[in-house]
């Protein structure tokens, strides 16, 4: 099992979250990190997300698209897994900051 890290972090507009990270590994490592302020009322929450490679992984590119959205493109069965595996991480990170932690 991999240690998960706290931290506090200055995000946009200077607002500070607290985040959640881990290292991914599936034959190739990925950092991923997650935070959120949680709700505190229409568009005043912050949510971060960061997934990072740690080790030559097989990520061609993340591009911002014309429509202000986002496009991840990654080559590799091992690189698919543990995409899989830090977006999972990401989802329970963001979900235990709002809802609570279920064990």
């Amino acid at each position: 099992m991999f240690e998960v890290k706290s931290k506090l972090k200055e995000v946009r507009y200077g607002a500070a979250i607290r985040t959640f990270e881990r290292e991914v590994f599936t034959g190739i490592h990925l950092d991923v990190e997650a935070g959120t302020t949680g709700f505190v009322g229409g568009d005043s929450s912050r949510t971060y997300l960061r997934i990072g490679d740690r080790s030559g992984t097989a990520m061609i590119r993340a591009d911002l698209t014309d429509d202000g959205g986002f496009e991840v493109w990654l080559d590799g069965d091992l690189e698919l897994t543990a995409f899989i595996k830090a977006l999972n991480f990401a989802v329970n990170a963001l979900e235990d900051q709002i809802y609570g932690v279920d064990d």
